[in-house]
């Protein structure tokens, strides 16, 4: 994979100067006031009105990755696509229906609206980020996670974060509890271990729940504190290999890879 994560690393840097090129469009007050009064994400990702300055955010990551790899075809057919087409397969990534004729397409259509969305929830008041009914879902865009952080933490005992797929909000979810079910009992840990030659994080472990049958990884920023809780997930890779061969089947997406119908 190492094309594919050179690849990526290129997108991870045309993100960060597409997300200081542009500033955030208002989020309408009147909306805020009713997530808050009904206890619901400020920023719904499906029924969220987008502005079109995330299709700007899409082709400055395009172009920026057309520099290094000039001959990336599915890059010249997005910029090329109509506002119509780009809107339509942002609405089907954000609902996890893309299609796996899509799957070259939606790392970058996902790199966007990562962007976009991070800097809308940047500005939103922390009162509009009171936790929603459904713990596994991110209080500030309604998206699950895409891995969940134990952070260190000075004054007291390391706290777990669950971390938005998409806007990378991070809210507390207790450790020994399913990040999907909520469920206490029945969680098992798998870890990767290293082969000959290889080097292998223990940062990284999938905590896998036995009673809904889902796995999320955990990552632990006391062994590494430069893990990165999107790049991490995608550079172990290995071990969600090893937990779906165990029947367990992933809870919340990275959307900067399609995982595929298969």
């Amino acid at each position: 994979m190492a094309g594919y994560l050179a690849l990526l690393a290129h997108v991870a840097r045309a993100q960060a100067a597409a997300y200081g090129a542009r500033a955030a469009p208002a989020v309408d007050g009147a909306a805020l006031d009713a997530a808050r009064d009904h206890g619901m994400p400020p920023l719904g990702a499906i029924s969220h009105r987008r502005h079109p300055a995330w299709r700007e955010d899409l082709r400055a990551i395009l172009l920026a990755v057309q520099d290094e790899h000039r001959d990336l075809a599915v890059a010249s057919s997005l910029l090329k696509a109509r506002d119509a087409a780009l809107e339509d397969a942002a609405d089907r990534l954000l609902a996890g229906v893309s299609g796996d004729d899509e799957a070259a397409e939606a790392p970058f259509v996902g790199a966007a609206l990562q962007v976009y969305f991070t800097r809308l929830a940047a500005t939103l008041p922390v009162a509009c980020l009171a936790r929603v009914d459904v713990p596994a879902v991110c209080p500030a865009c309604a998206t699950r996670p895409v891995a969940s952080v134990v952070r260190i933490a000075a004054e007291g005992p390391n706290l777990r974060y669950l971390v938005c797929a998409l806007c990378h909000v991070e809210w507390n979810l207790p450790r020994i509890k399913c990040s999907s079910c909520g469920k206490e009992a029945g969680l098992q840990y798998f870890s990767l271990r290293p082969q000959s030659g290889q080097t292998v994080s223990d940062a990284w472990l999938a905590e896998a729940c036995d009673d809904c049958k889902s796995y999320l990884k955990i990552l632990h920023e006391e062994r590494d504190p430069a893990l990165d809780p999107v790049a991490d997930d995608l550079a172990s890779l290995a071990l969600d290999v090893l937990v779906d061969e165990r029947g367990y089947r992933r809870s919340g997406p990275n959307l900067l890879l399609h995982p595929g119908s298969e």
